[in-house]
């Protein structure tokens, strides 16, 4: 209950995700604010991320008022945490550590 209005919708739980990518962390240093965005759903069932800047821009055009081309993305998914109960469970295994939760 203790976030900013700015993520307020009709959940009750937001996600965050935390990068390790210099070009965020450096956008992120500049606004000195969080980012707010969304995933495209491609499908119900995902079987490819797609991770090329160009192919993202023609694909879906109206998706992103704008795309920094930092090169080609690793095609894996995400760690998803749920923290909303009293300990951590692991939602799905991708690129973050768990170990260090």
């Amino acid at each position: 209950n203790n976030i900013p209005k700015f993520f307020k919708n009709s959940k009750r739980t937001v996600g965050a995700r935390i990068v390790d990518n210099e070009i965020t962390m450096q956008l992120l240093d500049y606004l000195d604010t969080p980012l707010q965005v969304s995933s495209v759903k491609i499908e119900d069932e995902i079987s490819e991320i797609i991770t090329d800047p160009y192919e993202i821009a023609t694909t879906y055009p109206q998706n992103a008022a704008f795309i920094i081309d930092a090169g080609i993305s690793p095609q894996e998914f995400s760690t998803i945490v749920d923290a909303t109960g009293n300990a951590l469970e692991i939602i799905r295994e991708g690129l973050g550590d768990v170990e260090k939760l």
